[in-house]
């Protein structure tokens, strides 16, 4: 059953897309939908993409020359340019818009509003950056490192670096050090049963 709206062709949309290679490394767009591949649990969408709200920086680092999916078949392309060809944000805008590309979103990553949009981007940021200082924490309390120049003794020694660390962005409380500590991994998350 689908729990989120639902856009109709030729209508515009925001949607966070990733690469292939990089599913942790979000883009939030702005698209035109061309076609809907409908399925009961997920359908996509096929979308123009109108404008990037990253820097230009960032998209060439993180987006040009990477894969992504072109069709509803799965078939992939690269988006294959030349990282120097642009100055601005805008010249990246014109040239795309001014060729044929286009790729799948999935209809989970796409809202109606830029202000939906950046809110579900800080979401899904947040719990990215969550499980990334869970990893930190078993790469550096392993036995192995333990001669290593990050290595913490034990888990309390983390959380008080954590605390440091986060002091002024936000509340660092017990019960958050707790959920950070034993928050699942992505392949616990998988096994979960819709």
């Amino acid at each position: 059953m689908i729990h989120h709206r639902l856009f109709p062709k030729g209508e515009y949309c925001h949607a966070l897309i990733a690469s292939k290679a990089n599913p942790n490394i979000l883009f939030q767009v702005r698209g035109l939908i061309y076609d809907v591949h409908m399925d009961p649990y997920n359908p996509q969408y096929l979308i123009k993409i109108v404008r990037f709200y990253d820097d230009l920086n960032f998209i060439k680092r993180y987006f040009i020359g990477e894969r992504f999916q072109r069709n509803f078949k799965g078939k992939d392309f690269h988006f294959k340019m030349k990282r120097s060809q642009f100055q601005t944000r805008e010249q990246f805008e014109e040239y795309i818009n001014k060729e044929k590309y286009m790729l799948v979103a999935d209809s989970v990553m796409c809202t109606k509003t830029l202000g939906d949009s950046t809110k579900l981007y800080n979401t899904i940021q947040s719990f990215l950056i969550e499980k990334s200082l869970r990893d930190i924490y078993d790469a550096s309390t392993r036995v192995q490192y333990r001669t290593g120049k990050y290595h913490f003794k034990n888990q309390d020694e983390f959380k008080l670096a954590i605390k440091r660390f986060l002091k002024g962005k936000i509340e660092v409380t017990d019960e958050y050090l707790e959920d950070l500590m034993n928050r699942p991994s992505f392949n616990d998350l998988d096994d979960i049963k819709a």
